[in-house]
């Protein structure tokens, strides 16, 4: 690819994000929502026996959830995304349930300003439910074995 000056980059342009190349088919940058740090990781890739390229966007939200939580996990954010069309992007990789707020474009690249768009949207998603979505990847809560049951308790009473 031959560029006629820095600003023919892709996504150097974009104000959402400081996005710059990673190596030839991708790019990564950063951004700020909720008081923290967020990573988009944006991939370009055209196989041989593919007829259009695509490109994917990601921001990580979750790294990884316990591995006997991925399944239960998996599907509430599955039924949140039902209810609610905001949690549409979101994404669980059932391997590890690591969790992206994703995008994927197909015969057209995004621009600057199509690429700002998708990071408006999910620092406008980690704002409203990144709690939510952190509290349904903790570990369910369970007593301890040496708590006093309910009918120990009311016998001293």
């Amino acid at each position: 690819m031959l560029l006629d000056s820095y600003n023919d980059i892709p996504y150097i342009n974009c104000t959402a994000a400081k996005i710059r190349p990673k190596d030839k088919t991708g790019h990564s940058g950063t951004f700020e929502a909720a008081g923290e740090t967020f990573t988009i990781k944006i991939a370009n890739a055209r196989d041989d026996d593919e007829r259009f390229p695509r490109v994917w966007a990601r921001v990580e939200l979750i790294d990884k959830v316990a591995k006997d939580r991925v399944d239960d996990y998996a599907c509430k954010v599955a039924a949140k995304a039902i209810a609610d069309p905001a949690f549409a992007p979101v994404k669980v990789d059932l391997r590890d349930g690591e969790t992206a707020y994703m995008k994927t474009w197909t015969c057209r690249y995004p621009d600057d300003e199509a690429m700002d768009a998708f990071i408006m949207q999910a620092k406008d998603f980690i704002e409203a439910h990144i709690g939510e979505l952190r509290a349904l990847s903790a570990p369910a809560k369970t007593p301890p074995d040496d708590l006093p049951f309910l009918e120990d308790l009311l016998s001293l009473i």
